[in-house]
Parts: structure tokens; sequence; C-alpha cells
């Protein structure tokens, strides 16, 4: 059966988000990828960000990543739509998931969705610290940062993600043991962070707006 554009569009930028290390998983599935290498192949619609969001989804739950616990993922949304409610723009539609990464880390993507990783939840020393990075990442979401950046980025400009699945995948078969993952993964979300680049001046307002919603939802600055 043959995909719609912006589905192989959304396809691709979930390859493209997710990390080159994922091409060989996504081929097993025989998805074809346009290029977007383009600023006009690259521009991001509301419905191709929302189907990017929902594949986005289905890839991280396919690969058994996303935690399903009801009382965590009632914390976890507690917890941040209580920050969306004090943004600039409590409008915005937001997916927050919770994976199943011992890493100290949290991004957003194209459709709102946010992620964050139990290590976050883990080694965080109060909830404000949580929120901080939460607030953060919703700054991103809510100053059109992510949109920007895909808008203009080329296959090797934006981060890895699913190289992380890939190498969770291939500890499991090894046998490698919980410690061995977690210096990969440790590996890899810093090859992640590093491949985000946003612009400073994003950082920066991503920094101030989050604050500004820290303050507003009544956390500790």
């Amino acid at each position: 059966m043959n995909e719609s554009p912006r589905r192989r569009l959304a396809a691709h930028c979930l390859s493209a988000l997710l990390g080159l290390a994922a091409v060989p998983l996504l081929a097993q599935e025989d998805i074809r990828l346009p290029d977007i290498g383009s600023s006009a192949g690259a521009v991001l619609s509301r419905q191709d960000e929302q189907e990017y969001a929902k594949e986005l989804m289905r890839q991280l739950r396919q690969y058994q990543l996303v935690v399903e616990d009801p009382l965590l993922v009632e914390y976890l949304d507690t917890l941040a739509y209580r920050l969306v409610e004090a943004s600039d723009r409590p409008s915005t539609e937001f997916t927050f998931v919770l994976l199943n990464i011992p890493v100290v880390n949290a991004f957003a993507t194209p459709g709102g969705v946010v992620a964050v990783h139990t290590g976050l939840i883990l080694e965080a020393r109060s909830e404000s610290e949580v929120a901080a990075v939460i607030a953060h990442e919703i700054a991103h979401v809510t100053q059109h940062h992510i949109a920007r950046r895909v808008e203009g980025a080329t296959l090797d400009q934006i981060p890895i993600l699913l190289g992380m699945v890939g190498a969770i995948l291939a500890g499991g078969a090894s046998g490698s043991g919980d410690a061995a993952q977690a210096a990969v993964l440790g590996g890899v979300a810093l090859m992640q962070q590093r491949q985000i680049n946003f612009t400073r001046s994003n950082e920066y307002e991503a920094d101030r707006v989050g604050i500004t919603t820290l303050a507003r939802a009544s956390f500790d600055v």
C-alpha cells in the first residue's frame, strides 16, 4: 500500500530526528524517505507536525521505551500541564511521555512531544529541578524553535535518538547487562545533546521563557 506524501514526510522527519543509526531498522519496514534537504521540503504544517508526533509515539512504543505505569504517567502529566497552563501559550497541544532510559535528559520534537527520561526523575534533587527542565522544553515548542530548526536542517544536522534504541536492542541481544547499557546510552545521549545545536539565542530564550513559566507555576526558580 502506498503511503501518503505527508506520512512519508513524517517518517523522514522521524528518521532524521531519531538518527542515521535508525535507518537499518526503518529499512526493515521498507519506508521510502523523501529528500527534505531544501527549505521548501522541510517546512512542517500543523498537520505534518501532528502526524510526526503520532509516528514518533508509535516508534517509541514499538521499541518498548515508553513507561506506561499509570501513577508515573499521572505524575508527569500533572507536573507538565501545570507548567503548560502557566506558559505564554497554554492552548498549545502537547504530549508528554516518560521514557525508560537511565540518562538525565529530556527533549522536545515537532508536534509538541516532550519526552522525559526516567534518569532525570531519579537523579533530580527536587521536583522544581524536574519542572525547570520540562519548562525549558515547553518553551522550545511554544517559541517555535523546533519548527525553525527543522525548516533549515539537513539530515546530518538533526539529533540522534533511535541510535539509542539500536544500542538498547543490541545490548539486550548480547546480554551485556544494565551497566554496559547505561554507559552506551550515556554516550549516545551526549552525542544527541551536542547535535541538537539550537542557536544560542534560542537557548537563551528557552531559559528566559522557562524561568518565567516556573515562577508563574509557583515552582522554585
